[in-house]
């Protein structure tokens, strides 16, 4: 499984946490090719520092092959899991 599959993974069992915003930021950085501090991984609990890693892997060894802009639509939730969430809270 890819990073991007991971991170939604837990967005749609855990929700939003600090950890998940910080990947999500950095995966809205590398496809709008804006600056990322890369300090902020290292605040991240292991885990999640090795999930920011694989992601950094995984957009390098695709940014050839994938579509602009399918690694954030990957992470987006659809409405229907949006509003899945928002009756689980």
């Amino acid at each position: 499984m890819n990073a991007a599959r991971k991170i939604r993974k837990y967005l749609t069992r855990q929700g939003e946490n600090d950890s998940l915003r910080v990947l999500l930021e950095l995966a809205h950085a590398l496809d709008g090719k804006q600056h990322f501090a890369l300090e902020r991984l290292y605040e991240l609990d292991s885990e999640y520092f090795e999930l920011g890693l694989e992601l950094m892997r995984d957009w390098r060894l695709d940014r050839h092959r994938l579509a602009r802009g399918k690694l954030v639509s990957l992470l987006s939730p659809t409405a229907s899991e949006a509003d899945e969430r928002d009756a689980g809270a």
